[in-house]
């Protein structure tokens, strides 16, 4: 858990000041915006709102209104066995426990905390970050005003308005995605190793969230080596792959080894194909 708290906060110390300065400059533009701007403001701002106060109620499966079935079933029930038993102990009776589920892992911090309520608000503010991280990277293509269709577009689906608020770990996961993509384009740009450091750490925190993580991790690797053959010097370029794959590998694969050692088939994706 600490090894992705240190990758943020190695990342973001030094681009502090300049993540401050561009935050007055798009505030800035924000205010001198047009009426579409300050609407599309106030509508996050209103989402945000119902998304606090869902987070604070309890979790719910009755009907009509959003539930939290899957919350309750697994999300929430992995780091309340892990806090109740000091360890990261495999659970017999819980499928789930068997497929990597980081982000429930790291449930433990604030539900020890402050509960059930702590980890929706912990998983809004990871809402907002994700919204961030679209609005920053259509931002490199776009206006600012052009640039807030991407979190819009995407806030406005029902199914991220349903897991605002809630445990789901989905947000999570399109969260390390979008960091992974950001990071990539910032490669194709520099060809910097740090980038493409960058692009394996987040690809392989989203396939340490659940086993379908593995999908997103897949297609970055196959836009990876379509980029790769594009270049000139391509066995430089091969060579820096090691920097895309060891992160990748070392969030990822200790999950599956956990799942073999915990079965007697020895199966890294255990029940599937039991």
């Amino acid at each position: 858990l600490a090894l992705p708290l240190l990758v943020g906060i190695l990342v973001a110390a030094k681009n502090i000041p300049k993540f401050l300065h561009e935050a007055k400059k798009v505030k800035k533009n924000i205010l001198a915006g047009n009426t579409t701007v300050k609407i599309t403001c106030a509508f996050f701002a209103i989402l945000f709102f119902i998304g606090f106060i869902v987070a604070l109620a309890p979790p719910s499966t009755n009907q009509p209104g959003p539930t939290d079935q899957d919350s309750l079933n697994y999300h929430l029930v992995i780091p309340k066995f892990y806090l109740s038993q000091h360890s990261l102990e495999h659970i017999p009776f819980l499928a789930y426990d068997n497929w990597p589920h980081s982000i429930e892992t790291f449930y433990t911090i604030p539900m020890s905390l402050g509960g059930i309520s702590a980890v929706k608000l912990t998983m809004l503010f990871v809402s907002l970050a994700l919204l961030l991280a679209l609005f920053s990277f259509a931002r490199r293509f776009v206006k600012t005003d052009h640039a807030l269709l991407a979190p819009l577009i995407f806030a406005s689906s029902p199914i991220v308005f349903l897991a605002l608020g809630s445990a789901y770990i989905d947000i999570a996961l399109t969260f390390f995605v979008v960091l992974a993509m950001m990071c990539l384009h910032s490669w194709t740009l520099d060809k910097k190793w740090q980038n493409m450091l960058l692009v394996g750490v987040f690809a392989g925190f989203a396939a340490s969230v659940k086993l379908s993580g593995a999908i997103p991790l897949f297609l970055i690797a196959l836009l990876l080596t379509f980029l790769s053959l594009k270049e000139k010097n391509k066995l430089q370029i091969i060579g820096e792959w090691k920097y895309f794959g060891l992160p990748a590998l070392v969030f990822a694969l200790p999950w599956l080894i956990r799942t073999a050692m915990n079965n007697a088939a020895l199966n890294p994706i255990f029940p599937l194909y039991s």
